[in-house]
């Protein structure tokens, strides 16, 4: 039997790794694949196609395996076996959406004799020393992508083997998350002079980078009433009302995680403030969105103009104060020609994911995970973090 198991962080909430598992699986599942998403995280499912993989969160996962002993291991792997109802005949693809649960998937392929890729969406791949030779491993049996060549400055700079930008992109394509329907929420939102709308997890460092930007603009503005709508996760609120307390002049608005988002959001404010591929949503969507860089939390620019002199700095980066004003009141941006989203993705770009596997080494060899050696100080580290998690 064909099966496809994914090793990711998370079932739960809303966010870009979750919306690309979920239609991924839609589309293996039409492949004649039988579909496992292995997870450690524990959150409330927002995604209904993924609630059938609760029983299937293990959350000794989260960490490596070098922190556990041997028969400990082993009980782990073994378990997933018994998950997934594996047989020797069967036919395994392991999916590793993580750099350090890929140990795990590594693992995995050698005790089916499946085959181990490693897909990172993660935007921030921290790459310690320790896991060099195994990510050269696999790079020399093309057998590690990313959704942004960038995103691996560290294993460039740590690498001899591996060029800078060399590593295969792929598009984590996450379906259609709009909907036209009608949400009483928004019928509750009041609009005033300017109307702001963030959209993001509120575990990303860029959300609270903008609402204390936006608190700033507010301050400097006082003459100016402001709605601020936050379409983020449920501790959106708590992690971020804090920043507008003082603040008279803003309305805030929490909408929670929104799946799917209603069509009408996106025709509702002045500025859609977002990273990564939720910038992209709205910006696919013809709304004026400010991309922020989810690595640096620093403004990228408007999506869709290139970039205008007028919002550098004397530094001659963008300064996001002097974005929000042109935006919100000079409106300069207007003079600029304003290119549409030119891509719409689909499930086909599923087919290039295929492809990359086919085109990595099919002689079948794995990693001597056992090999891989914590120093002290990186052992110490992740079990005090594991401790702080009891």
């Amino acid at each position: 039997m064909k099966k496809y198991l994914f090793l990711s962080t998370t079932i739960g909430a809303l966010g870009g790794g979750q919306l690309y598992v979920a239609n991924k699986v839609k589309y293996l599942e039409k492949l004649g694949y039988k579909v496992f998403v292995f997870t450690y995280y524990k959150e409330l499912i927002v995604i209904p196609s993924l609630t059938k993989y609760q029983k299937l969160i293990i959350p000794e996962l989260e960490f490596i395996p070098q922190i556990y002993f041997k028969k400990k291991v082993s009980h782990i792997v073994n378990k997933i076996l018994e998950k997934i109802d594996f047989y020797f005949t069967d036919d395994v693809i392991i999916e590793s959406n993580r750099l350090d649960m890929s140990l795990w998937g590594e693992l995995v392929a050698r005790n089916t004799n499946g085959k181990h890729f490693i897909f990172s969406i993660s935007e921030r791949n921290i790459v310690k020393p320790y896991l060099l030779t195994y990510l050269e491993f696999k790079y020399s049996r093309s057998e590690i992508a990313t959704i942004n060549p960038d995103y691996f400055k560290e294993l460039y700079n740590l690498s001899h083997k591996i060029s800078y930008g060399s590593i295969p992109k792929f598009i984590a394509y996450m379906g259609e998350q709009t909907l036209e329907y009608h949400l009483p929420a928004l019928d509750n939102i009041r609009l005033f002079d300017k109307n702001v709308c963030l959209i993001g997890r509120d575990s990303k460092a860029y959300m609270e980078y903008a609402c204390l930007q936006l608190s700033k603009f507010a301050m400097n503005h006082p003459e100016t009433k402001f709605s601020i709508t936050i379409i983020s996760s449920l501790n959106a609120k708590k992690r971020f009302g804090k920043f507008f307390i003082n603040h008279k002049n803003i309305e805030l608005n929490f909408l929670g995680e929104l799946y799917p988002i209603p069509l009408s959001v996106f025709k509702m404010f002045d500025l859609y403030i977002a990273g990564a591929g939720s910038a992209f949503l709205a910006y696919s969507k013809n709304a004026l969105t400010l991309s922020i860089n989810v690595q640096k939390d620093e403004p990228i620019g408007l999506m869709g103009y290139e970039k205008i002199p007028s919002h550098c700095g004397i530094d001659g980066g963008l300064d996001i104060q002097l974005i929000l004003e042109d935006v919100l009141y000079i409106k300069k941006y207007q003079n600029y020609k304003f290119t549409p989203s030119p891509v719409v993705y689909s499930s086909s770009v599923y087919d290039k994911h295929i492809e990359l596997l086919k085109k990595s080494s099919m002689y079948k060899e794995f990693y001597r995970i056992q090999d891989i050696k914590l120093p002290i100080k990186a052992y110490i580290s992740i079990i005090l973090r594991k401790l702080r998690l009891l």
